[in-house]
């Protein structure tokens, strides 16, 4: 990932965090990153694009997590009861 859209993500979700979603807008987002508008439009389309990339990068971090997490219990059973905790 470029620094560039790093820092698109951070600043948008730390404007998520505090705001929501629908709050913030592009010009906003760009705004906080330090970008130009036309900059965050060579990386997402719009801010549903945006939310989808951070999800799908929180999602990759947890299930990396979880592998490691795992990664030296010996059995099924215990890799799931190592999962399982990690969700209470």
């Amino acid at each position: 990932m470029k620094p560039k859209q790093a820092e698109i993500i951070r600043q948008s979700m730390s404007l998520f965090n505090k705001e929501g979603y629908q709050s913030p807008s592009i010009d906003r987002i760009s705004e906080n990153a330090g970008i130009s508008k036309m900059t965050f439009y060579r990386y997402y389309a719009d801010k549903e694009a945006l939310i989808l990339d951070i999800l799908q990068q929180k999602e990759s971090e947890f299930m990396q997590a979880l592998q490691e997490i795992t990664a030296d219990k010996p059995s099924g059973r215990e890799k799931l009861f190592a999962r399982l905790r990690i969700l209470q």
